[in-house]
């Protein structure tokens, strides 16, 4: 196959494909992940509709080849997922979980896969193949989710496609898609087909902006849970959100540079109920919301259903 990213074309090869599992591609969890698919940035933070930037909350850079892998990628750390692994691989031979490894991964109640190959035979499906070589190809889910649970962690999938109302969907993509979706069934894993417009574009900018402060702050851990307190209970939707932010930094001692920083933090870790699917204007009433749309999103993007 050939991946062509900026101005380099990329061919794959055995030894390709052999130097990428050595690096350690498609393995790891957390920080230690390394995508399977990775941009070429050579300096360049963002190359059209790739996107190649720091992800505060795992310590690593995310590697999107689409605007609306990274979207999703910052709805699904705000609804709550523990870990996020793009561009994760559905290896072609048997292979453990994509939990496995995982620090609360239970090995009694995590199957294995069969591999991509024997699922196709059994679908009745020929494997796909890098073009212009006899190497299976390698299906790759776009976003996988890590989600806590009472047990052990669950993994849920997701397929980004641009506006499915729009674009038909070819017949290789949708082989490789049904690929992913029956290995994903064999492994219990919810698999999601995704497109960005399902994300409204406010939203999808704040988030953008708030996923900055995704990473916990120990340090400043103890003011932030009294900054959201005394913010929460002044915000009203008679006073504008200037107002209440100048007094809450009067009343604690704040200078302006750690208000706002402990303002954008709260927003993110849903302590104040400004409701962030509309855009916040310091100078007016804050939108205000009881925070069930969260719950709601959270139940249907990360759901076992």
């Amino acid at each position: 196959m050939l991946f062509k990213f900026r101005k380099t074309t990329l061919a794959i090869t055995t030894e390709t494909i052999e130097a990428w599992i050595e690096e350690g591609r498609g393995q790891g969890h957390g920080t230690d992940y390394i995508p399977w698919i990775k941009i070429q940035t050579r300096g360049s933070p963002t190359l059209g509709n790739l996107n190649y930037r720091y992800i505060p909350a795992f310590d690593r850079y995310g590697h999107f080849l689409s605007a609306g892998e990274g979207n999703l990628e910052d709805f699904l750390m705000f609804l709550g997922a523990s870990d996020l692994r793009e561009q994760f691989p559905c290896w072609p031979w048997k292979h453990p979980h994509p939990l496995y490894g995982h620090p609360e991964f239970k090995p009694a109640s995590i199957p294995w896969s069969p591999g991509t190959l024997a699922i196709a035979r059994s679908m009745g499906i020929t494997h796909p193949r890098f073009p212009g070589t006899k190497l299976y190809y390698i299906p790759t889910i776009d976003v996988l989710a890590t989600v806590p649970a009472p047990v052990t962690n669950r993994a849920v999938a997701f397929a980004v496609k641009p506006d499915l109302s729009k674009v038909e969907i070819e017949e290789g993509d949708a082989i490789k898609l049904a690929l992913q979706r029956d290995y994903c069934d064999r492994l219990s894993i919810p698999w999601r087909l995704f497109s960005k417009n399902q994300i409204p574009e406010t939203l999808s900018n704040n988030l953008r902006i708030l996923f900055h402060y995704s990473a916990p702050a120990p340090n400043i851990a103890s003011i932030q849970v009294q900054f959201a307190d005394v913010l929460g209970n002044r915000l009203s939707e008679s006073e504008t959100i200037q107002d209440s932010l100048s007094h809450t930094m009067r009343r604690l001692h704040l200078s302006k540079k750690l208000g706002q920083e402990l303002f954008h933090r709260a927003l993110w870790f849903k302590q104040i109920p400004i409701d962030i699917r509309k855009a916040w204007v310091f100078a007016a009433p804050p939108f205000l919301t009881d925070g069930r749309w969260i719950t709601e999103a959270r139940n249907y993007m990360l759901g076992q259903g």
